[in-house]
């Protein structure tokens, strides 16, 4: 795997852009496990506008390893918190491989404009070090996001990823309806220009003191199923499984404080 890596990146012009894109960023893979709209959780880490008003403060605390690539390992730490009509939001990740390291945070900031209706901006910062072969690679980027409650049944959201990053930039959309107070189900797609759209379908059930969540999706093929337990309303613990046809099967498991 590694010599097929090395390979690759000596046969492009554009050695460390390649590198910065043969594994999976820790968002690639933590985003098929959440939405973009904030249903009843914040969902910040993948939409910067998408705050809780009923979820104020809190901490997370992941990691996942695929296990088509040997030791690739990684961790995520974020924290949000509430001021009046603003919701700030940071996180902490890495990826681990021996061929490659990726460390990123990223800080955002949602704001409700009116009840129901909140935009967000948010700044990224990557690091690629492989310091052996091409030494370390620094990008920034910004994302853009909305999130608006047409009525008490259906979300809207809309993110924008990825300025400054002309072949990384992507456009996000999501459809959110609550058949009831315990289940709800969700629709989107991602598209960079360069590729086709990755559609997905999500459905989420929620019962006494857990969460059980299932997505699948198309372009690439790929589905997730995770559920989330939670102990005396500020402890869940999430436990959830994933396949990509890109990097194959991925286990996480994280916990949640409230």
């Amino acid at each position: 795997m590694t010599k097929s890596l090395f390979l690759i990146i000596l046969l492009s012009s554009h050695q460390n852009e390649l590198l910065a894109q043969v594994f999976p960023t820790s968002q690639k893979v933590f985003m098929s496990f959440g939405l973009l709209n904030a249903i009843d959780e914040n969902q910040q880490q993948f939409n910067p506008a998408a705050s809780h008003p009923k979820d104020l403060r809190g901490y997370h605390f992941n990691a996942a390893t695929l296990l088509q690539v040997p030791n690739l390992h990684i961790g995520y730490f974020s924290m949000f918190y509430s001021q009046k009509h603003t919701t700030i939001y940071h996180d902490l990740s890495g990826v681990f491989h021996a061929a490659n390291n990726q460390f990123q945070t990223t800080h955002a900031l949602a704001y409700a404009i009116y009840p129901g209706f909140h935009i967000g901006l948010g700044l990224q910062v990557q690091l690629y070090t492989q310091p052996k072969y091409y030494g370390n690679l620094l990008m920034v980027s910004a994302r853009l996001g909305c999130q608006y409650q047409l009525d008490k049944r259906h979300s809207l959201s809309l993110v924008l990823n990825e300025f400054g990053r002309s072949a990384q930039q992507q456009i996000s959309l999501e459809h959110a309806f609550v058949i009831n107070d315990r289940l709800f189900f969700a629709q989107g797609f991602s598209w960079n220009p360069q590729f086709k759209p990755a559609c997905y379908l999500t459905l989420s059930q929620s019962f006494t003191g857990a969460k059980v969540q299932f997505t699948c999706g198309v372009l690439p093929q790929h589905y997730t199923f995770s559920i989330a337990i939670s102990k005396q309303k500020k402890f869940t613990w999430l436990l959830g499984q994933s396949w990509q046809r890109a990097y194959g099967l991925c286990f996480q498991i994280g916990l949640n404080l409230h």
